[in-house]
Parts: structure tokens; sequence; C-alpha cells
């Protein structure tokens, strides 16, 4: 145990994040949260990095449309 201490916190956490294309239409939120796409969702255009979503994000974005 005092091993595990010792580790750096990436060899002791693994922690997968739902990727998705940042194009990502609007009107597949709802079918992505059914699938059981955990948040929060890393934005991607191939491979760059353009923005995260939270499950916050997602509510206020689904509240307010309705």
């Amino acid at each position: 145990e005092a091993a595990v201490w010792r580790k750096p916190v990436n060899q002791i956490m693994k922690f997968q994040f739902t990727q998705l294309d940042a194009y990502t239409e609007l009107n597949q939120v709802v079918n992505l949260i059914e699938k059981g796409h955990a948040f929060p969702w890393v934005l991607v255009d191939n491979t760059r990095y353009k923005g995260l979503l939270t499950q916050a994000d997602v509510l206020r974005y689904l509240a307010e449309s309705q």
C-alpha cells in the first residue's frame, strides 16, 4: 500500500473520457445520453482538442432550448 502513494497520479487513476467530434450535431445530444456516454465529453477535431462539455453544460442547454 505504501508503494501506491509513491506513484504519480496518472499511474494510480485510470479515467476514460468520452471523446466526441467537435462537429457532432446538437440534435444527437439526447441520443448520446441515452447510450450512456459518461461526462465530461471532450470535443476534438481530428486529434486537436476543441473543448469540454460537462453534464451541467448539457443540462443548461437542454433547459434553455425548451
